[in-house]
């Protein structure tokens, strides 16, 4: 306080006043500004949350549209009737129908691989080629339309006796042959245990040795009879490609965001949809906070590292399918969501300094106004200090308290002005009495003088003749003794 005491007012008021305006602009602007920032990241919370969601709902819609096509199937008639037809070729072939079968739609298939499914019927006139012949294009043209990888019908006692692609899975039995541990036997033998019409089993994606180890997932359902006997089991190889367009799609998440799911082994269910750059499935390994919330039945918003060590926003729930648990994480890059963010604060700390400027030049202008006057004062008042009482007092016409105290200061200089009256009438007036008291006593001496000058020079005189008389008589004594020494020598 002391120093502050020691400063100037011509610049403790423009600091004074700077200070106060840049606080409050300072204040009232990071202020705006968090209010501002939190605004626009709980509307990307938001955003984030209902894209989500609505990947969520999609991808629930699309796993329920798969539980209907595979109900809608198990109990449609002409499937019912082609596991029955099929089953009957099977045992009309005679032995070695894996063998046979796998020749005729596989090895000697003219159509490229990846294209076997073209080939309608074989050239080899057996009831199976005719069955096929007769199932093969509807079962083809719904498996196109719904976008399935293959679909599969078993016989009672385990044989594939029917799948669409033409997989070495074709025409093998998951019972005794060769994929008989893989999820394709699973699927079978869960829907023969547990023949009830709409009893359905998913089998989570894994790579799959008949498709070049493809990831694949498997859901079966029992085909009944019209008593509740099974008649056979159909299932579905689900691809990822229709899981991937959903999760894939980057829109509302940014140039950075992207969405996928994950399974209870952390491992994703999707690929991610940039490509060699980010994820794939059954291969990226993902243990993060949100993930493992979500597989929790969890549904949130988190702030957490992604798998690729970015800071990100993440919204995640979990997904239920047939006794199966995915996380659904949808994310957007943390820089990606702040980079406005940035940029409105880039924008407003301009703003702030160009309004610092100004408000420094105001403040210094005010400022000015007040110390300038209150300058001028101080040296008029050192002026009349040092008693030059013919100093012009500034701003005695003003109205404020520089006026008062200029009005003041005029009193002053009046009150010396008046003093210095007085005094300079005292000194004349001590100066003529001087003069008077000096005239006063010359003339005093003067009539001494001459009185007492008058009587000395009498007294001068008379004692010249009492001088003269001495003189005489000592004369008269003188000769007096010489007469009486002559008198007495006479004697």
């Amino acid at each position: 306080m002391n120093i502050f005491n020691r400063i100037k007012i011509s610049i403790k008021i423009p600091m004074i006043v700077t200070g106060l305006a840049f606080l409050t602009v300072a204040t009232t602007s990071t202020l705006s500004l968090y209010s501002a920032s939190m605004a626009m990241v709980s509307q990307e919370h938001d955003k984030l949350h209902a894209i989500q969601g609505l990947k969520s709902e999609a991808l629930k819609s699309y796993l329920a549209s798969i539980r209907e096509d595979l109900s809608v199937l198990s109990k449609n008639q002409t499937v019912r009737q082609a596991v029955y037809d099929f089953q009957d070729a099977w045992y009309l072939l005679g032995a070695g129908q894996t063998e046979k079968l796998q020749k005729l739609y596989i090895q000697d298939n003219p159509n490229p691989p990846g294209k076997k499914e073209e080939l309608d019927f074989a050239p080899d006139a057996s009831e199976y080629s005719l069955k096929h012949a007769q199932y093969h294009p509807w079962f083809r043209h719904f498996l196109r339309e719904r976008g399935y990888y293959d679909i599969f019908l078993f016989d009672v006692d385990g044989n594939i006796v029917y799948t669409v692609f033409k997989e070495l899975d074709f025409a093998t039995n998951v019972n005794r042959g060769q994929w008989k541990d893989t999820d394709i036997g699973e699927a079978f033998r869960k829907a023969k245990a547990n023949p009830k019409g709409d009893a359905q089993f998913f089998f989570d994606f894994k790579p799959y040795a008949p498709s070049n180890n493809v990831p694949a997932a498997f859901i079966s359902q029992p085909i009944l009879n019209e008593n509740g006997t099974l008649a056979g089991v159909i299932a579905f190889q689900m691809p990822i490609g229709r899981i991937n367009a959903i999760m894939q799609s980057g829109t509302g998440l940014g140039e950075y965001g992207e969405s996928y799911i994950v399974g209870s082994d952390f491992l994703m269910r999707s690929d991610s949809r940039f490509g060699d750059k980010g994820g794939k499935i059954l291969e990226t390994k993902i243990e993060t906070d949100d993930v493992k919330k979500a597989l929790a039945g969890e549904t949130g918003i988190a702030h957490v590292f992604d798998y690729h060590g970015d800071r990100v926003y993440s919204a995640y729930s979990p997904i239920d399918f047939l006794g199966i648990r995915w996380a659904n994480i949808a994310y957007s890059n943390q820089d990606e969501i702040w980079a406005p963010i940035y940029d409105l604060i880039y924008t407003a700390e301009i703003q702030i300094f160009l309004m610092m400027i100004v408000i420094t030049i105001i403040g210094l202008l005010v400022a000015r106004t007040i110390s300038r006057p209150i300058t001028q004062m101080v040296t008029a008042m050192n002026e009349i200090a040092q008693e030059r009482y013919e100093t012009v007092i500034p701003g005695v016409d003003r109205g404020d308290e520089i006026g008062a105290m200029a009005a003041s200061v005029q009193v002053f200089k009046e009150n010396g002005l008046e003093a210095n009256r007085l005094r300079l009438e005292q000194e004349a007036n001590e100066k003529r009495a001087i003069a008077d008291k000096k005239r006063m006593m010359n003339e005093l001496a003067d009539s001494f003088d001459l009185q007492v000058g008058g009587s000395i020079t009498q007294l001068s005189g008379a004692a010249e003749k009492l001088k003269s008389a001495a003189g005489n008589m000592q004369n008269t004594a003188r000769q007096t003794q010489e007469a009486s020494s002559s008198v007495a020598s006479a004697s």
